[in-house]
C-alpha cells in the first residue's frame, strides 16, 4: 500500500523515498532579526528545496553545531543576506543524512545513499569558495538541504547519526592546513605545535599528526582539557593558564616594551619547547623547534608563534579568534626564512581524503555533545559562550546506544 504523500511532515517522521514535501521545519534567521542564537534561530516552516541540473536535496538526519551559524545569526563578520535574497536564511554547515532527491546531470549518487556534506561550495569557474550554509542558502538546520553534487561524501556508517554529522567541516580544515600547502607538509618523525588543541580545528589537528607519525605538542586554556588531549595523541599538553596572561607585541621598534613582552612570555617558550626535550637546563636557551605552528589564535599568539617554528618552517593560520591584527617581530622570520601561510577551507579532494581517516577509524569525531532538535538555539548559545565542545543537533535521526 502506498503511503500518504503529506504537504508537510513533523520533525522526526520520515517521508516515502524520492518524495519533497512541498514545505518543510527549519531554523531560520530573518533579516530584520540579528542576534544571538537564543534571538536569531527560529523555528519556521518554509518551503522544501528542490535540485537543480548538478544539485542534490539531502535529507538531514543531524547537523552539526558550528560557528557558521552564530555568525549567520549575528550577522558578524558578515550576514549571509549578502549571498541569500530571500527574508530568511537557513543556517548550518555540517550534515549527515540520505540523498532524497538528485538533479537530471547528477551520476554516481541515488536516493538513498547515506552521505556526510563538504561544507564547501565552489565556483566552477573561477576559484572562489563559499562556506555553504553561511555564504550560500539552504543549510543544514532543516528536514531538507540542497547541496552541490560534488559536495557529497559517503557516510562512515560505523558512526551514528550524531557523529557523523559534527566532524568534516574542521577536520577537513586542519587536513589543508597540516597537509595541502607543499612543500611544508607534516610527515612522519616531523613536530608540530597546536593552539587551541581541546576541540575543533585543533583536536583534529592533533589526532592528524599523531596518525601521521609526528610529534605533537598540544596549548589549552585549562587543566581541565589537558587529559582528553593527550588521549587524541599529543605527546604534551601545556596549560596556558599556568602562566602569566600574555598579549600581543604592540611596537617591536620599542625596546622596553619588547624586552617586557620577552620576559612575560620566556616561561611559555621555554615549557613549549622543552616539551621536546630540546631545552638546556644549563643556561635555560631554547631552540625554535617546530617544523609546522598550527594556528587560530591570532593576534595573542601570531608573534609567539613565529618565536617557536624552526628555520625553513612554517606558521599556518586559518582565523584569529582573539583578533585579526597581527604585530610580530618581521626580522627571525626573514632571517629564519619562516612561512607564513594562511589556510582558508578545503578542497573536495581535502574532504575526502579527511573523511576516509575517519570511515577508517583513524580520526575520532570527538563528539561531546547532543541535542534535540528544539535545541537548536541553545546548542548554538552555548557554543557562542565557550561551552559548546563539539555537538549536534538531532533532526530524523537517533543517537545509536554506544
Amino acid at each position: 500500500m502506498m503511503r500518504e504523500r503529506k504537504k508537510l511532515y513533523p520533525v522526526g517522521e520520515i517521508p516515502p523515498l524520492k518524495h519533497l514535501p512541498e514545505r518543510m521545519h527549519a531554523f531560520a534567521v530573518r533579516r530584520d532579526r540579528h542576534g544571538e542564537p537564543l534571538i536569531a534561530l527560529r523555528p519556521e516552516i518554509v518551503p522544501t528545496p528542490r535540485p537543480d541540473s548538478g544539485e542534490v536535496v539531502v535529507m538531514v538526519m543531524a547537523a552539526g553545531v558550528g560557528m557558521e551559524t552564530v555568525w549567520a545569526g549575528l550577522g558578524i563578520p558578515a550576514t549571509p543576506f549578502m549571498a541569500d535574497t530571500r527574508p530568511y536564511h537557513v543556517p548550518g554547515s555540517d550534515c549527515a543524512g540520505v540523498v532524497w532527491a538528485v538533479g537530471a546531470t547528477v551520476t554516481g549518487w541515488q536516493a538513498g545513499d547515506e552521505v556526510v556534506i563538504h561544507p564547501v561550495v565552489a565556483d566552477s569557474v573561477s576559484s572562489m569558495q563559499q562556506i555553504w550554509g553561511f555564504e550560500t542558502p539552504d543549510g543544514a538546520l532543516a528536514q531538507f538541504a540542497r547541496v552541490q553534487a560534488g559536495q557529497l561524501l559517503p557516510r562512515p556508517t560505523r558512526l551514528s547519526w550524531a557523529e557523523s554529522a559534527c566532524y568534516l567541516f574542521t577536520l577537513a580544515k586542519a587536513y589543508r592546513m597540516l597537509l595541502g600547502h607543499p612543500p611544508h607538509r607534516l610527515e612522519p618523525g616531523g613536530t608540530v605545535l597546536v593552539w587551541g588543541a581541546s576541540e575543533g580545528i585543533g583536536a583534529m589537528a592533533v589526532q592528524l599528526a599523531h596518525a601521521i607519525g609526528a610529534t605533537v605538542v598540544g596549548v589549552v586554556n585549562s587543566p581541565e582539557q589537558v587529559e582528553g588531549v593527550l588521549r587524541l595523541g599529543a605527546v604534551e599538553v601545556i596549560d596556558r593558564s599556568r602562566f602569566a596572561r600574555f598579549e600581543s607585541l604592540s611596537d617591536v621598534e620599542d625596546t622596553v616594551a619588547c624586552d617586557l613582552w620577552q620576559r612575560q612570555t620566556e616561561p611559555f617558550r621555554i615549557a613549549v619547547t622543552a616539551a621536546l626535550g630540546r631545552i638546556s637546563t644549563v643556561d635555560r636557551s631554547f631552540d625554535r623547534c617546530f617544523d609546522i605552528v598550527c594556528e587560530q589564535s591570532g593576534q595573542s599568539t601570531f608573534p609567539l608563534s613565529c618565536q617557536l617554528v624552526r628555520r625553513g618552517g612554517m606558521v599556518v593560520f586559518c582565523g584569529g579568534t582573539t583578533g585579526y591584527t597581527f604585530t610580530f617581530d618581521a626580522r627571525p622570520a626573514w632571517m629564519g626564512e619562516i612561512r607564513l601561510q594562511g589556510s582558508h577551507l578545503a578542497s573536495a579532494a581535502d574532504a575526502d581524503a579527511a573523511n576516509r581517516l575517519v570511515t577508517a577509524g583513524v580520526v575520532d569525531p570527538c563528539l561531546s555533545a547532543v541535542f534535540d532538535w528544539w535545541e537548536a538555539p541553545l546548542a548554538h548559545a552555548r557554543m557562542l559562550h565557550g561551552k559548546g565542545g563539539t555537538g549536534a543537533v538531532l533532526v530524523q535521526g537517533r543517537t545509536r546506544k554506544r
